[in-house]
Parts: C-alpha cells; structure tokens; sequence
C-alpha cells in the first residue's frame, strides 16, 4: 500500500511537470493573396477546433491561452515567418500540460492541420 501511495504521490507532482506536444508541422504559401488566404484559413482552423479562447492574432502569431499545470486541453500556436523573399512557413505546435495526456492527441490535431491548410 505504501508503495501504492508513493507512485500515485510521484504522477500527481510530475503531472505539473510534463508537456505532451506534438512536432512541429508546416505548410508554405506565396506571399501576397496566397499567404493571406492561407493566414485566415489557418485562424478559422485554431477558432473550429480549439476548445481554449484564442488569446493573441496578429500578421504572424496565432495562439490560445496557455494551459496551466495539470490541463489536458490542447493550446496551439502558429506562426508565419518568412523563409525567402517570396515564401512563408506556416507553422503550427499543439500541446497540454497534463502527465497523464491531453484529451485529445497532439500528433492528431497537427496532422488534420496540414490536411485541412493543404485542401
């Protein structure tokens, strides 16, 4: 039993502690209408599937409010950088700050990400 108590003692500390994130995935558009087109439909995507209020949105940073320690819902950034001088990345990170998983999968949103910028 003390054993018992000992890991159930240690998950609930490291759940502060841990981050489930998943890689980082990007798309590419041309700058000007392409890149813009592209900038709205990956704001409507965080809006649609995000169940955390969207905390900044500007030219290059799209982000929902960071999850406090031990929160399973997915928060996500994405970022526009240039990468030549008609060429823009656009870059999305999910994550949740929970040691037992998000309640949904990381690697799973950033995939439908990219399928849903590149239809």
């Amino acid at each position: 039993m003390m054993r018992l108590t000992a890991v159930v003692a240690m998950v609930v500390a490291l759940s502060g502690c841990y981050s489930s994130q998943s890689p980082q995935v990007s798309v590419t558009c041309r700058a000007g209408k392409d890149c813009e087109i592209a900038w709205g439909k990956a704001w409507r995507w965080v809006e649609s599937v995000s169940s955390r209020p969207i905390k900044k949105v500007d030219d290059f940073r799209i982000t929902t409010t960071t999850p406090k320690d031990g929160e399973a819902a997915i928060a996500y950034e994405v970022t526009k950088r240039a990468v030549s001088a008609n060429t823009y990345e656009i870059s999305l990170v999910a994550w949740c700050a929970n040691a037992l998983g998000c309640v949904e999968d990381p690697d799973l949103k950033a995939r439908n990400f990219v399928q849903y910028m590149t239809q």
